[in-house]
């Protein structure tokens, strides 16, 4: 599990890029897939992020940024044996 914090700038960016005048906030979906969901699962696949991690989705000088803080290590749970009779 990830836990990821949207900053309130990072929101506001998002939500003027997604909106558009025509179509309302229906391209807000897009705008966070590309911006936001896209960026983020390529690190987790590359092992950029790792489960317990806190992610911060941020936005300064035109760009978004991500930012890392390791989370504790998740707890292995040894499976139970089944017995059978």
């Amino acid at each position: 599990r990830i836990e990821l914090v949207v900053t309130e700038a990072a929101r506001t960016a998002l939500a003027q890029e997604g909106y558009d005048p025509d179509f309302g906030a229906r391209p807000l979906r897009r705008t966070i897939e590309r911006r936001v969901e896209n960026p983020l699962a390529k690190q987790v696949l590359s092992g950029g992020y790792a489960a317990g991690d806190r992610i911060t989705v941020d936005y300064a000088a035109d760009a978004y940024t991500f930012a890392r803080a390791p989370g504790a290590v998740p707890e292995v749970v040894e499976a139970a044996e089944v017995v059978t009779a």
